[in-house]
């Protein structure tokens, strides 16, 4: 990490905001981000994090529950170089969390934890504030960056604006066009006045100090270590905060059971459960009627002051079963793992479909007055269709040509919550295409729908291992038909023995979406446009090529690619 971090534990007054602050890792992406716990209705605990901190190279994957781990308390002594104790820097962390809340237009993203948290952790929950501000204040930020412990961040806040927009070379343009007296503006423009943020630190809540609340989260920027001496300096980093304001109006307030002219803050506060509290292996299990039953494990987190009973009460017996359907916990074994059986009945009414269930578990616990009441806690799982198509491990095998219309809602029922496996998961159908020999392939998808508003749909080709890294060179057009939201997707797919598909141009070619250059030298001239526009040159024999590009109005930028005849990028 930089030099110029600072320690979260040398700054004593952020104390409670260092317990608020969690670390989220997800190995699949091998990444880490930051998050802030929150209060929700009831018993639940919400993570604010960055929607950015849940894709992986532009496409939108849900990853397992499984696959998060959330850790606690990731600092050092002030100035510490090094840890000590590496089993108690890492032991307090779980595992289990469902997305609940994303939205785009601020970057913001919200985790529940499905997890009890230990209460001896000591964890504090995060007040906030989601009122529309005008800048001009001061901040705080507690961040893990580059996944290292907490470091503490302070900084300005100037301007709110529009809108942020990571571009294909990861570089940031603001829209600062839109006024934020007509439209919601969802980002805040900083600057650092001591310590850094860099990756890892995003999603850390943005804490304005003189509200006393998080009023945004970390999305993105420029540059790390502040420059105390000039913080708007033309070398200085310039960081950028999802608004709060703005993910409110686009649903935040849902979280809460609140309208959206409710009140729109809450304040910080201790986080406290009645004991005995439990930690739950498989927390979102998933039975798969071929495989037979899949296990959960339940165990007890504190020494219970009397042995201790929970039952496990499936919510929809008509769908799953469970055995045995109680366990007792003693003072001596109150922290081993005990194992509950989830089956598919066979009798089910229906077996094409991917159905929720919910498992009720209730068992007896004292609060800090010496009170005893019943806890019920509701664990969601998933029976998946017993039917071809439902994930990347049993894809539907199909023949060209091929046309298929399906129910998705069927198939995922609640795609934030279940993934199979070890994923990852989109809400899509899945099909299986062996190409015998190397040929051109195009494939169109629409939404089964006469709504005007509904989302675009596409299609993804990947390779037999279905990597996300090494997809099948392939390009996506929106078609022009009377059906809104509908894409083609055209690409060259190996066959046999071959390891190159056909030329992915010749397609192109024939379908009218390429521009031919038949000769040189060549100038064209277009209209600015964010989709591309492609030309093609097929030289006859080996020649460098001289290419400039330049616009006409100098705040439109332009940008080029050179691919060969497979959409492969010339280096």
């Amino acid at each position: 990490m930089d030099t110029c971090a600072i320690d979260a534990a040398c700054d004593p007054q952020v104390d409670f905001m260092q317990r608020s602050v969690v670390q989220l890792t997800q190995f699949q992406q091998n990444n880490f981000c930051t998050g802030t716990l929150m209060k929700g209705p009831g018993d639940k605990i919400y993570i604010l994090s960055a929607r950015h901190c849940l894709s992986m190279r532009g496409l939108r994957f849900v990853y397992p529950w499984s696959s998060y781990s959330v850790i606690f308390d990731y600092a050092l002594p002030c100035n510490a170089s090094r840890v000590s104790d590496i089993p108690s820097t890492f032991g307090r962390y779980l595992t289990g969390l469902a997305i609940v809340f994303e939205d785009e237009l601020s970057d913001i993203a919200v985790f529940e934890l499905l997890q009890d948290i230990p209460p001896e952790w000591g964890p504090i929950l995060a007040g906030w504030d989601a009122t529309e501000l005008d800048g001009n204040f001061t901040f705080t930020a507690v961040s893990n960056p580059q996944g290292d412990t907490q470091k503490v961040t302070t900084g300005i806040v100037s301007v709110p604006f529009y809108r942020v927009v990571v571009n294909d070379d990861h570089s940031v343009s603001l829209v600062t066009n839109v006024s934020c007296e007509t439209h919601t503006c969802g980002f805040y423009l900083s600057a650092l006045t001591s310590g850094a943020l860099t990756v890892g630190s995003s999603g850390c809540g943005l804490y304005h100090d003189g509200l006393g609340k998080i009023v945004g989260t970390l999305s993105s920027g420029l540059g790390s270590c502040a420059l105390p001496s000039d913080p708007w300096g033309e070398d200085a980093p310039r960081k950028f905060f999802g608004a709060l304001a703005a993910a409110w109006e686009h649903g935040f307030h849902r979280l809460f059971d609140l309208p959206r002219d409710g009140e729109r803050s809450a304040e910080y506060e201790e986080y406290t459960r009645a004991l005995p509290t439990i930690t739950v292996g498989n927390i979102v299990p998933e039975v798969n009627p071929r495989l037979g039953a899949t296990h959960m494990t339940i165990a007890l987190q504190q020494r219970p002051e009397r042995n201790t009973t929970i039952t496990i009460s499936p919510a929809e017996p008509w769908l799953v079963t469970v055995s045995p359907r109680s366990i007792s916990f003693t003072t001596d074994n109150w922290s081993a793992t005990q194992q509950i059986a989830i089956t598919a009945r066979p009798d089910r009414p229906e077996t094409s479909a991917t159905l929720q269930f919910q498992l009720n578990l209730t068992w007896p616990v004292v609060d800090e007055a010496g009170r005893w009441s019943e806890r019920i806690k509701s664990i969601s799982g998933v029976v998946w269709a017993e039917r071809k198509g439902t994930s990347f491990f049993n894809p539907q095998e199909v023949q060209a040509p091929f046309r298929h219309v399906a129910d998705l809602e069927r198939f995922n029922p609640q795609v934030p919550l279940i993934a199979q496996h070890i994923g990852p998961f989109v809400p899509a159908q899945y099909f299986s295409y062996k190409a015998g020999e190397s040929e051109g392939i195009v494939i169109e998808t629409c939404p089964h729908t006469r709504d005007p508003n509904a989302h675009n749909m596409t299609a993804t080709i990947f390779g037999s291992l279905w990597t996300t890294n090494k997809a099948i060179p392939q390009r996506t057009k929106a078609v022009s038909i009377p059906r809104t939201g509908c894409t083609q997707v055209l690409a060259g797919l190996p066959g046999g023995q071959s390891e190159l598909g056909v030329p992915v141009l010749d397609q192109l070619e024939k379908e009218g979406d390429v521009s031919m250059i038949t000769s040189l030298p060549a100038r064209e001239i277009v209209e600015a446009s964010t989709t591309p526009t492609t030309y093609f040159f097929r030289p006859e024999a080996d020649l460098t090529l001289n290419i400039t590009t330049c616009s006409e109005e100098t705040t439109v930028g332009s940008g080029l690619e050179v691919l060969d005849d497979h959409l492969r990028i010339i280096r």
